[in-house]
C-alpha cells in the first residue's frame, strides 16, 4: 500500500510509525483506522509515557460529552474521589516490561454533564526502538458494573476477613473480586484474574460453569457442588461451591457471589479413613456386634460381617450402594440424626448406650443399642461410625459392660469437642486430643496433675468441674455468677458456663462450659467430666448481624427499625414510672433540590454531616436515629420540657448553615428544621406531635 512519500506503516510490531503518521489524512491504512473507530461507541486513544494523547477516536464524545480536544485539556481533572481510582496501577518504566499486555482494570470520570460514569481500560504498550514509548488503549463504558462495585465496597470488610475464598462475577462471567482467602488458597493475585473471564477452572468445566452462572442469573436456586478448582500452580483443589445471585436496588441481577471451600484435606482423610478401616476388617469382622460407618451423605462404607448377620443384607449388597437411613423405619431415622446431634445422649455428636431400632432385609424390626459418634477433620465433619448391638438374644452383662467400655474410651478420645475428667481428688485423670489443641498444654503436662485452671486462667482458681465435685453452690456463684451460670437440661447436678479468655491457646476466646458429677456403680461420687466448645465465631457473627440489623450504612446512626424498638420500651418505662419523655424530629431543609442539583454523592455527604451534628450535641442517654429519608429523630428519654429546651440551645445554632465541600460545586451550604415536644402523659402521640412542631417551625422559617 502507498503511503504517499510519508514514513511506511508498519502495522506488525513498532506502533512509532503510527504515530509518525497520525497527521496524515491521505493514508490509506489511516483512513481504515479513521473509518472503524468512527463507528466506535468505544473510546481508542493513543497515549505517550506522560499521560499526553496523541490520538482520541470519536467515540471520546460519545463516552463522556466532550470532544478530542476538550478531553486533552480537562481529562486530568475530569477523575473522580471514588476508591476504585486509587488502584490505577503505575504504569512506569520500571514497573512495565516491554511488550506487556495490560490487565483490564476500572477508572471513574465525570461526564461533561457532571454524573460520574465507570470505564473499563485494556492497553498494550508500543515500543521505539526497543523501548516503552506509549499505550494504545481502548475504553469501555460499563457504568452497569458499578452496581457489582458498589455491593463490594458496602461488603468489603466482611469479604477481606471471610476465611473461605470469595469470587465476584458479573453477568457476563468476568471475574470483578477475589478476596485474600483466594489468594491464600489458590496463589493468584487478584490482578491476574479480574478481568479474566471463567478463569482457573478446568477446560472440561467451563461450559458447566457458564451454565450454572445464567440458571442463577434466572432465579434459580443451585445446591452446593462438589467440583475441582485450579491452583497457579497447575495443581487441582477439592472444592466445595455455594454461589448466590446478587441484585442491584432496583432487583435486576447484578452478579454472582461463589464460595469456594478448600475441602482437599478432608476429602484426602475421607480416603484415609476407608483405607484404614479397610486394614482394620478382619479385627473388625471378628466382633459379633454390627459396625457401620457413613460419609457424610450417609452412604455406607464400611459394612461389617456383624451388621450382616443382624441385618441379613451382604455386604456387596450396601458398600456404596445403600443409604444408612434405609435400615431404619421411617420416622426413627429422622430422629437417630436429630438425637446425634443432641447434646441428650452423650454429649454432642455422640449416642452412647441408645437404643433404637432397625429394619432387616425381609422387613421385620430388631431391638438395637447404639454407640455411635461423627468423625472430624478438626471442626469439619467427615462421616460417621456406629457400633450396633443386638438386644434380642441379650448377652452376658460382663461382655456388654465390657464392650461398652470401650466403645466409650474410644469415642471421647475421637471426639472433637474438648473434655476432660478429674478424681475426687481434683486430679486430672483424662485430656483428650481436643484439650491439647484447643489449649496448647500437652496431655503428658495435665495427667495426674490438680492444674486444670492454668490454660483458663493467670491464677489459680477452681474450674466448673473443681466446683461440682466440691458440690458448693456459693463457690459456684462466686466464681462463675457472672458467667451466664446456669443449671444445664441435660443431667442431674450438671451446670453450664460461658466466659470470655483473652489469651486461650494464643489467641481470644469466648467458651461454653458444661460440667457434670461422674458416679460409681455403688452411687458414690467418682468425679466429674467437663467438656468445652469454641463460641468465638459463632458471637463474632451474631455481633456482627446485630449491628447490621441495628445501625444505617450510611449515616451511621442507628435505624428506624431500632428506634421504633427503643421508643416502644422507652414509652413503656416512663409509663410506669409517670417520667418525661421527650423527642425531636429533624428535617433537612430542600433536600431534594440538593439532591437534584447537586447529585447523590452530594447529597449522601448532607446527611452524613446532620448525622455527626446532631451527633456531637447529644447526652450519653439519647438515641439518634435516621427515620427514613432526610428525616432524623433524637430521642431523650427521661427529659421535660426545661431540659428539652436547654438541649434545642445548644442543638440550634449547630443546625443553622451546615454546609459540604464538593470538588467541581465548592461549599454547599443547607440548613435542617426540627420539630420538639416533651411529655409526661400523652405519650403515644410524642411523634406526631413533634412532626406538627417541626412543620410549624420550617413554615414561620
Amino acid at each position: 500500500m502507498e503511503n504517499k512519500g510519508k514514513m511506511p506503516l508498519n502495522p506488525t510490531t513498532d506502533y512509532s510509525n503510527i504515530l509518525d503518521a497520525l497527521s496524515d489524512l491521505e493514508s490509506p491504512f489511516l483512513e481504515g483506522i479513521r473509518f472503524l473507530t468512527e463507528e466506535s461507541n468505544d473510546i481508542i486513544f493513543i497515549r505517550d509515557r506522560e499521560g499526553n494523547f496523541l490520538y482520541l477516536s470519536p467515540g471520546i464524545q460519545k463516552v463522556t460529552g466532550y470532544t478530542p480536544e476538550e478531553w486533552k485539556t480537562v481529562h486530568k481533572s475530569m477523575i473522580t474521589d471514588h476508591p476504585i481510582n486509587k488502584m490505577i496501577p503505575n504504569y512506569g518504566e520500571s514497573t512495565l516490561p516491554p511488550g506487556q499486555k495490560l490487565p483490564a482494570y476500572p477508572i471513574e470520570i465525570y461526564h461533561k454533564s457532571g454524573h460520574p460514569i465507570l470505564l473499563e481500560i485494556n492497553e498494550t504498550p508500543f515500543l521505539r526502538k526497543g523501548q516503552v514509548s506509549g499505550m494504545i488503549g481502548i475504553a469501555r463504558d460499563i457504568s452497569e458494573r458499578k452496581k457489582l462495585l458498589k455491593f463490594v465496597e458496602d461488603f468489603r470488610s466482611f469479604l477481606e476477613a471471610n476465611p473461605i475464598p470469595l469470587v465476584i462475577y458479573d453477568p457476563q462471567g468476568v471475574v470483578r473480586y477475589l478476596n485474600p482467602a483466594f489468594e491464600k488458597t489458590f496463589g493468584w493475585f487478584r490482578n491476574e484474574l479480574i478481568g479474566q473471564k471463567i478463569p482457573f477452572i478446568p477446560p472440561e468445566e467451563v461450559q458447566p460453569t457458564i451454565e450454572n452462572i445464567q440458571e442463577l442469573l434466572n432465579g434459580k436456586v443451585l445446591p452446593n457442588l462438589e467440583t475441582r478448582r485450579l491452583t497457579k500452580t497447575g495443581d487441582f483443589l477439592d472444592i466445595n461451591q455455594a454461589a448466590f445471585r446478587y441484585n442491584d436496588e432496583e432487583g435486576k441481577p447484578a452478579g454472582i457471589v461463589v464460595m469456594l471451600q478448600d475441602v482437599t484435606e478432608r476429602r484426602s482423610l475421607e480416603r484415609e479413613i476407608k483405607r484404614r478401616l479397610s486394614f482394620e476388617e478382619n479385627l473388625i469382622d471378628s466382633t459379633m456386634d454390627g459396625i457401620i460407618a457413613v460419609d457424610r451423605q450417609g452412604r455406607i462404607v464400611l459394612f461389617n460381617q456383624g451388621a450382616a448377620l443382624i441385618t441379613g443384607y451382604s455386604r456387596e449388597e450396601v458398600v456404596n450402594k445403600l443409604n444408612a437411613t434405609r435400615l431404619y423405619p421411617e420416622e426413627i431415622a429422622r430422629q437417630v440424626k436429630k438425637d446425634l446431634w443432641s447434646p441428650l445422649f452423650g454429649g454432642k455428636g455422640k449416642l452412647i448406650g441408645y437404643e433404637t431400632t432397625l429394619i432387616n432385609r425381609s422387613g421385620g424390626k430388631v431391638p438395637m443399642r447404639l454407640s455411635g459418634s461423627i468423625l472430624f477433620d478438626g471442626d469439619m465433619e467427615i462421616g460417621s461410625v456406629g457400633f450396633f448391638h443386638d438386644l434380642t438374644p441379650r448377652k452376658k452383662i460382663e461382655d456388654a459392660l465390657k464392650r461398652e467400655t470401650i466403645v466409650k474410651e474410644e469415642i471421647v478420645e475421637a471426639n472433637p469437642i474438648p473434655t476432660l475428667v478429674l478424681d475426687r481428688e481434683h486430679r486430672i485423670v483424662f485430656w483428650n486430643r481436643a484439650c491439647v489443641e484447643l489449649t496448647g498444654y500437652r496431655r503428658e503436662s495435665m495427667i495426674g496433675s490438680q492444674d486444670a485452671w492454668k490454660p483458663f486462667y493467670a491464677t489459680s482458681q477452681p474450674i466448673l468441674a473443681d466446683l461440682i465435685i466440691n458440690g458448693d453452690l456459693t463457690q459456684l456463684s462466686r466464681y462463675y455468677g457472672g458467667k451466664n451460670l446456669r443449671p444445664s437440661p441435660m443431667m442431674k447436678g450438671a451446670f453450664e458456663a460461658e466466659s470470655f479468655h483473652e489469651n486461650l491457646g494464643g489467641k481470644p476466646r469466648y467458651l461454653y462450659f458444661l460440667a457434670a458429677p461422674i458416679y460409681d456403680t455403688t452411687g458414690e461420687l467418682w468425679g466429674a467430666i467437663e467438656s468445652i466448645q469454641d463460641l468465638t465465631e459463632r458471637k463474632a457473627l451474631e455481633a456482627k448481624l446485630s449491628e447490621l440489623a441495628t445501625i444505617d450504612g450510611l449515616t451511621g446512626v442507628y435505624n428506624r427499625r431500632f428506634l421504633e424498638k427503643r421508643l416502644g420500651e422507652e414509652t413503656a418505662k416512663a409509663k410506669r414510672y409517670h417520667d418525661h419523655l421527650a423527642l425531636i424530629l429533624l428535617d433537612i431543609d430542600r433536600f431534594k433540590e440538593i439532591n437534584d442539583q447537586f447529585g447523590h454523592l452530594v447529597g449522601d455527604q448532607v446527611l452524613k454531616k446532620t448525622a455527626e451534628t446532631i451527633n456531637h450535641c447529644m447526652r450519653m442517654t439519647d438515641i439518634v436515629a435516621r427515620y427514613g429519608g432526610d428525616e432524623f429523630v433524637v430521642l431523650l428519654p427521661r427529659t421535660d420540657p426545661d431540659q428539652l429546651s436547654q438541649f434545642v440551645e445548644r442543638l440550634d445554632p449547630a443546625l443553622q448553615n451546615l454546609s459540604v465541600q464538593d470538588q467541581e460545586k465548592g461549599t454547599i451550604q443547607f440548613t435542617v428544621s426540627y420539630g420538639a415536644y416533651s411529655n409526661n402523659k400523652d405519650y403515644d402521640q410524642i411523634l406526631r406531635q413533634a412532626d406538627q412542631n417541626m412543620y410549624k417551625n420550617k413554615h414561620e422559617g
